[in-house]
């Protein structure tokens, strides 16, 4: 997750939605997988079921499930925050303007300046 942020912050988009499609489909397989060892249809009712197992509240978790509820409740926060960065950092960044690089390629020497 840290290399994948690191990636859009730098900017490399291609590299993110790689990087992103991977860790997103793992993440799916293993919520799909959870999802089957008890009676939950949704990653949402899964989430909820082990968030409440770990406040110690009612919940509809399986015995299975139960030895995964840590496991579970933080692949959907991965997948949530995979969602959010995916919104905040869609679109690429104009080059130049958030790099702080000139937008153009001025190769011309630097005068020196009176100190």
């Amino acid at each position: 997750m840290s290399f994948l942020l690191a990636s859009y912050k730098a900017g490399d988009l291609q590299l993110a939605k790689k990087v992103s499609g991977s860790v997103k489909k793992d993440l799916n397989e293993q919520m799909r997988y959870y999802r089957m060892l008890g009676d939950q249809t949704t990653n949402e009712q899964l989430a909820s079921d082990a968030l409440s197992y770990l406040q110690n509240r009612a919940n509809n978790l399986s015995d299975t499930q139960v030895g995964f509820a840590q496991d579970i409740y933080s692949s959907y926060q991965m997948l949530l925050n995979l969602d959010q960065w995916e919104k905040e950092f869609g679109a690429a960044p104009a080059k130049g303007l958030e790099s702080n690089q000139p937008m153009i390629n001025d190769t011309s020497p630097k005068k020196d300046t009176p100190k």
